[in-house]
């Protein structure tokens, strides 16, 4: 991991895609794989002047050990006082993923759903609590995911490489990232003011392997990276890295099939 794009790339997230202000508070919500990363999070969160950085650590180890004894940790006791430790600040949430694909091989499917159940309820209890919830999720490499994009790599190349991708990816191997992700901004917006100026009717995505029909509810309203803000003047990037605008389709006015070809990951557990 080069040390100066990592630091780039947090002071992005921080600045540019959750319009830290001075006074605010961070919650971090992360693996305990990436502590350095989180450490250079928490660093970049103090220079926009963060009052409080907090971090809820999550081992996907020890939840496989719970799991594979079928024991989901509930929300509750000192984790659900958190969460509404922080939401009642109104504190900035970032979550940062690192995905391992395949620590969940050997979990049923059913203490996985229990356990993402667990996660949405902390989700929700946040929502419910503070004033306005805006942050973003982002994505950290690690040695289980390098291998897959880079099967053919040494693990610690692989991960070199992939944290490169990830760098170009969110913008931070440009010559100025912070303008770049102004420029990112504004053409979204004309996306967004393009698609809801057209008001198509309905879409078809096709491929050799798909063949779908799909229509918006109405009025069509499209969204993207960068949602304004009620509470407090400025934008929100929900995900970084992103490129999509997007509309919410109709359920009962969608037809036909599409295939992923591409591996899925769900919770710790790849689909192929």
């Amino acid at each position: 991991m080069d040390l100066k794009k990592a630091h780039q790339y947090a002071e992005v997230v921080i600045k540019k895609a959750c319009n830290f202000q001075p006074g605010q508070t961070l919650y971090l919500e992360a693996q305990v794989e990436v502590e350095d990363f989180i450490c250079i999070m928490a660093e970049e969160a103090y220079k926009a002047g963060a009052s409080e950085v907090g971090v809820q650590w999550i081992s996907n180890k020890l939840d496989r050990v719970h799991m594979q004894n079928g024991q989901v940790k509930p929300l509750a006791g000192p984790h659900l006082a958190e969460v509404e430790y922080f939401a009642k600040k109104n504190a900035v949430r970032i979550r940062v993923e690192s995905p391992d694909l395949n620590v969940f091989d050997d979990v049923d499917a059913d203490m996985i759903q229990k356990k993402a159940f667990v996660h949405r309820q902390a989700r929700i209890r946040y929502e419910q609590l503070a004033d306005e919830v805006f942050g973003c999720i982002i994505c950290v490499p690690s040695p289980s995911w390098a291998k897959a994009v880079y099967p053919e790599m040494p693990e610690e190349e692989a991960l070199e490489t992939l944290w490169e991708t990830v760098f170009t990816c969110v913008r931070v191997n440009t010559p100025d990232p912070m303008k770049a992700w102004d420029e990112f901004i504004a053409n979204t917006r004309k996306r967004i003011e393009i698609l809801n100026t057209k008001n198509y009717r309905q879409y078809h995505y096709f491929s050799p392997v798909t063949d779908l029909y799909m229509s918006t509810i109405q009025p069509q309203v499209w969204g993207g990276a960068c949602e304004d803000l009620k509470t407090v003047e400025g934008y929100n990037i929900i995900n970084v890295p992103t490129e999509e605008v997007f509309a919410c389709p109709h359920k009962y006015k969608v037809n036909g099939y599409i295939t992923s070809t591409l591996p899925l990951v769900y919770d710790g557990k790849l689909i192929v």
